[in-house]
């Protein structure tokens, strides 16, 4: 489990700071190797730029935050054997450890005025009430919990070890869950949007690559202008004199128009 708390973030931090300066000194490079050390450089500049500029103490949001990750780490993760498990069982007894780091740099960022938007805290809130059982019948590590116990497992130390973690990890949730809703959405920021510089990092760590936001917004509303123009132009060649809902109402239902089945749309293809 990651450390989420200020302090696990500057060590991340000072480690891509390392790497970056060992990685431009590393002459000469083959061509593919070249590219390599380009890319990892722009990488790690971009998280040496978020995290200069606090994205760390903020970085909570309803996707892709450390929030959803803590928890969605256990999807993918292996159930055939009884090894398989016991990293399940470690992982489990180390979230309690990871919320709490991932509060502690919440509330550094409250501390410093760096602050995510309230909508984000409370639907985080409403996920972490959902996993922790507040919202559902059974929370979400009690349920994994009890799929090793269905499986017939046949270690008795291990499966204990899992039934006391599994309410540990919920409880740990519902804890972050009070704060994000009781002490950090109260002061959290009222606007959803970032602003440009804070956009421009993000879309940097998307990208990768830096670019014009004016002139990127400027194309799409063009394309999107052209494409409706040409959807308007398209439909009155079927229906002449129709508005476009009705000629989508058409296309979906016309037998002559649609495909029903799999393999019917195999054929069409």
């Amino acid at each position: 489990m990651t450390d989420y708390s200020p302090d696990g973030h500057a060590a991340r931090a000072a480690l891509d700071r390392t790497t970056l300066a060992q990685l431009s000194q590393i002459r000469p490079l083959p061509e593919p190797d070249r590219m390599a050390a380009d890319v990892m450089r722009e990488r790690l500049q971009v998280a040496i730029d978020q995290d200069q500029a606090g994205e760390r103490l903020r970085d909570l949001r309803i996707i892709g935050s450390p929030f959803q990750s803590i928890r969605q780490c256990f999807d993918l993760m292996a159930t055939a054997t009884d090894a398989d498990w016991e990293v399940i069982a470690a992982r489990m007894e180390r979230v309690p450890q990871a919320l709490a780091s991932f509060e502690s740099a919440l509330r550094e960022g409250q501390r410093r005025g760096v602050v995510a938007a309230r909508r984000q805290a409370l639907v985080c809130a409403d996920q972490g009430a959902t996993w922790s059982g507040q919202k559902t019948a059974r929370p979400f590590f009690e349920t994994l919990a009890a799929k090793s116990d269905a499986r017939g497992m046949g270690n008795a130390t291990l499966q204990r070890r899992l039934i006391a973690a599994a309410p540990r990890a919920s409880e740990a949730y519902a804890q972050t869950t009070r704060f994000l809703r009781h002490e950090y959405a109260p002061a959290a920021a009222e606007r959803d949007a970032v602003g440009p510089e804070r956009y421009t990092l993000w879309a940097r760590a998307f990208l990768g690559t830096a670019i014009d936001l004016d002139e990127t917004y400027r194309w799409a509303w063009d394309e999107l202008h052209r494409i409706e123009d040409r959807m308007v132009s398209v439909a009155g060649r079927i229906l002449p004199g129709e508005a476009l809902p009705a000629v989508v109402h058409l296309l979906e239902t016309d037998p002559a128009r649609s495909i029903e089945g799999v393999d019917a749309f195999r054929d069409w293809l």
